[in-house]
């Protein structure tokens, strides 16, 4: 760690920022193992839930690019519930979501 001891209690604002922005290059690189670090820092250490939104949207992109849909599925209705959106259903079974995929991928094969 580079930056100075108790440096999310004396800079809260800027560990926020730069662990954060740290995420989200490391997603644009594809260093998915790193971002689940960075993205586990800032969840345990954001004061508010409105500081960890940055966060979580970092998070599901690299669950969604290392193909990990459900879980990327399930942290996204989580978030927006907290954020006072209602879903009336909980997201689909993997198995719907491949079958429809398949399904448009013949499809798209034939035309």
């Amino acid at each position: 760690d580079l930056l100075c001891k108790n440096h999310w209690e004396k800079h809260y604002c800027l560990s926020l920022e730069l662990y954060s922005l740290y995420a989200e290059a490391e997603y644009c690189n594809g260093n998915f193992q790193e971002v689940g670090h960075a993205t586990g820092v800032v969840i345990k250490k954001a004061k508010s839930f409105e500081d960890k939104n940055r966060i979580f949207a970092t998070l599901i992109k690299s669950l969604a690019g290392q193909n990990k849909m459900q879980d990327a599925m399930y942290i996204g209705f989580t978030v927006l519930t907290k954020l006072g959106v209602h879903c009336t259903s909980s997201p689909p079974d993997k198995s719907v979501i491949m079958k429809d995929i398949m399904e448009v991928k013949m499809i798209l094969a034939k035309t």
